[in-house]
């Protein structure tokens, strides 16, 4: 693993949770015990969009990771937003392994139309956010959504990120996307000690 930089959090040699070093953006694997697998973002890519001369992050580090790993499909991927370093790498993604699920934001107004043919020839469940509460990945791993406002209309990109909460047993992550500060503060308004977590992203 040389291309690249695995940050691995592992939880009673049950629940992995693998933070990707992609730069700039985010890119996040979970494995379960039951081998159910989510990833969280998918990296940047490169302008223009599916540039045969650029490598996305999907190509060039996640692919490779999923490949070392044994990884031969994922269950769920969460875009947390349109953002092109959180969902430049999803394309490339899709393509090259099966998909059975994605979870966005509800705004795929960035979205590439390339990436939406790919989704509808692969028949891949393409699902909004705000009609799904939470994903219960294993018997005691739990994926819940926190969204602080539902239904309005934002200016930041960033501020309509997905909000996550991975708990297990005695452990919770907390990853907030790229929420600035005044969500942020929305988010704790609403859920306050429930967002209560030992390592946040």
């Amino acid at each position: 693993l040389t291309a690249y930089t695995l940050n691995n959090v592992m939880i009673n040699k049950k629940l992995i949770v693998t933070f990707l070093d992609v730069g700039q953006g985010d890119s996040i694997l979970i494995e379960a015990p039951n081998k159910k697998t989510v990833l969280i973002d998918t990296g940047k890519q490169p302008f223009p969009w599916f540039s045969k001369k650029n490598s996305d992050d999907g190509k060039k580090i996640i692919l490779p990771v999923l490949k070392y790993k044994g990884i031969n499909s994922i269950d769920t991927i969460i875009i947390t937003h349109f953002d092109n370093d959180h969902s430049g790498g999803l394309g490339s993604i899709i393509e090259q392994i099966p998909v059975k699920t994605i979870i966005h934001n509800g705004n795929i107004k960035k979205m590439p139309q390339q990436i939406k043919n790919i989704i509808k020839e692969k028949q891949i469940k393409f699902i909004n956010q705000n009609t799904i509460s939470n994903i219960q990945l294993d018997n005691d791993i739990n994926i819940r959504f926190l969204t602080p406002l539902k239904n309005q209309s934002l200016e930041s990109s960033n501020n309509q990120s997905i909000a996550v909460k991975i708990s297990h047993k005695e452990i919770d992550f907390l990853l907030t996307g790229d929420l600035e500060k005044e969500m942020e503060s929305k988010l704790l308004q609403t859920y306050n000690h429930q967002l209560k977590s030992e390592i946040l992203k």
